[in-house]
C-alpha cells in the first residue's frame, strides 16, 4: 500500500526546524546543551531531506524491499547534510553567544551545584555510556540582581570545582542569563585578551619589587589562571604546572617543569649573569650587579609518578 504524504510537507518541516533551532531556542538554553541541540538539529534536517528526496507526487518512489540506487543516493545525501547541518548549528549558536559576550561584564560567582549526568546510547549490538557535566553558578549583576546560570563543562574542569568554589565569569549586560565561566583555557583565550607566554627572567626580576597585592594581577597578565594557595604560600597555575612564591623584599622562587627549565640558564647568561664557581651545592648559582640567582632540580614522587622540576630562586643583593 502506497503512502500519500505531500512532498512539500517535508520541506515545511525542514524549514520550521531550522527556524526553531536558530531563532526559537534561547541562547541561555543552548549554553547548557550546545552539542546535544546541534546533533538533534542535524539529525532532523537530514531525515526531513531524505524523506523529501524519497517521495515524489505524494508517493514513495519504491514500495519493494530492495533499496534502489536513487534511495541510496537520497540516504547518502541526507547523512552528509546531517553532519554538515549539525556542525553549522553549533557554529551559529557559538557565534551568537560570542557576539552577546563581546562586550560582556566580568564578575565572579559561587558554584551552588555540580551534576554529572549519565547518558545511555543504545545501539544495535551494544550499549554505550557517556557522561555530561554541569556546573550551576550564582552571581550578582552590577545592578545587584542575583542570577543563576548552568553551563556544560568537560570532565577536567568539572573535577576541579566544588560546591562553594569561587569562579570568574563573563555575562551579557543585555541578558545576564547568557554567561561564560572563565574556567577552561579555550574559553579564557576566546573572551579575554590575556597573553599566553612563558615567564621570562625579566619577569622574575620585576617580581622582586612587587608588593604581594599586585603579584597575582601581574602573573595573570602573562598567562591566565593564577591563584594563591594559602597552604603552600605561593601563587600556582595548575594548568601549566608552575608556581611562584614572592613578596616585596623576599626571594622570588619559580618552579617549572624541567622540560621548560633549560632556557633559564641561557637567559641568565644573556642578561649579564655570571656563573659562580661550583661550591659543592646542587644546581648552579649566578650573580649580576644587583641579583643572585640559583637553579636547582627537584624530584617529586606522587601516585606512582615521578615529576622533575627546575627551581629558580632570584634574590636582590
Amino acid at each position: 500500500m502506497k503512502k500519500s504524504i505531500p512532498r512539500y510537507v517535508w520541506i515545511i518541516c525542514l524549514i520550521v526546524t531550522i527556524l526553531i533551532l536558530v531563532i526559537g531556542i534561547p541562547i541561555s538554553v543552548y549554553n547548557i546543551y550546545p552539542v546535544e541541540l546541534s546533533i538533534f538539529g542535524g539529525i532532523l534536517i537530514g531525515l526531513f531531506l531524505i524523506f523529501y528526496l524519497l517521495y515524489e507526487n505524494g508517493e514513495k518512489n519504491n514500495d519493494g524491499d530492495e533499496i534502489t540506487e536513487k534511495e541510496k543516493r537520497a540516504i547518502s545525501i541526507g547523512v552528509i547534510v546531517m553532519f554538515v547541518s549539525g556542525f553549522l548549528f553549533f557554529e551559529v549558536f557559538d557565534t551568537k553567544v560570542s557576539y552577546r559576550l563581546k562586550d560582556g561584564i566580568k564578575t565572579s560567582g559561587i558554584v551552588v551545584n555540580l551534576e554529572a549526568e549519565t547518558n545511555h546510547r543504545k545501539q544495535k549490538w551494544w550499549r554505550k555510556k557517556s557522561k555530561s557535566y554541569y556546573a550551576t553558578v550564582v552571581f550578582q549583576t552590577t545592578e545587584g540582581v542575583s542570577v543563576e546560570v548552568t553551563e556544560n563543562l568537560d570532565f577536567e574542569d568539572y573535577s576541579n570545582l566544588r560546591n562553594g568554589s569561587k569562579v570568574n565569569l563573563l555575562y551579557s549586560k543585555k541578558d545576564p542569563k547568557i554567561a561564560a565561566l572563565m574556567i577552561s583555557a579555550n574559553t579564557i583565550k576566546k573572551y579575554t585578551v590575556t597573553a599566553e607566554r612563558i615567564i621570562l627572567l625579566s619577569d622574575l626580576l620585576t617580581l622582586t619589587d612587587k608588593p604581594s597585592t599586585e603579584i597575582e594581577a601581574f602573573l595573570n597578565s602573562i598567562s591566565y589562571q593564577w591563584q594563591y594557595n594559602e597552604n603552600n604560600r605561593r601563587w600556582e597555575n595548575t594548568k601549566r604546572d608552575i608556581s611562584v612564591a614572592a613578596g616585596e623584599g623576599a626571594p622570588v622562587v619559580y618552579r617549572l617543569p624541567i622540560t621548560e627549565g633549560e632556557i633559564i640558564h641561557s637567559e641568565l647568561r644573556n642578561n649579564g649573569f655570571v656563573e659562580i664557581a661550583d661550591d659543592g651545592k646542587k644546581g648552579k648559582a649566578y650573580h649580576s650587579e644587583k641579583f643572585i640567582a640559583t637553579v636547582e632540580s627537584e624530584v617529586i614522587k606522587s601516585g606512582g609518578y615521578t615529576n622533575i622540576y627546575k627551581i629558580v630562586t632570584v634574590t636582590k643583593r
